[in-house]
């Protein structure tokens, strides 16, 4: 079964407001997820190459050092923090965007500064 011709349009019209960019997951030895972006300015290949090449997983063990923070599980109802009707919309696409990069399996995030791995010879 095809997707029609206007739920594409709609498909692609709800993903053209969700920001995008390059993320990375990483696993420590205790099991625990870590989720960041990454910058494409700042990496020495392009984040196009990097997919076409790799897809979504690049072999190796890597390291990555960086600012790590705790992600919490458990949000607040929103509602409760703000009554203005204006930004309350705001602060659910937020949480929506989220959601979506997080499904609840990352207990932390990291705002990476190097990324490297051992090259052996």
């Amino acid at each position: 079964m095809g997707l029609k011709a206007k739920d594409a349009r709609a498909f692609e019209s709800m993903f053209s407001i969700v920001p995008m960019g390059l993320e990375m997951d990483m696993y420590t030895n205790q099991g625990e997820s870590i989720i960041g972006t990454l910058k494409g300015e700042y990496l020495t290949i392009s984040p196009d190459d990097l997919l076409r090449i790799y897809g979504n997983y690049i072999p190796g063990e890597w390291y990555a050092l960086g600012v790590v923070d705790c992600i919490s599980t458990e949000r607040e109802n929103l509602s409760q923090f703000t009554d203005s009707d204006l930004r309350m919309p705001l602060d659910q696409y937020a949480e929506g965007i989220r959601l979506i990069y997080n499904q609840g399996y990352a207990t932390h995030a990291i705002v990476p500064m190097l990324i490297f791995r051992e090259l052996v010879l």
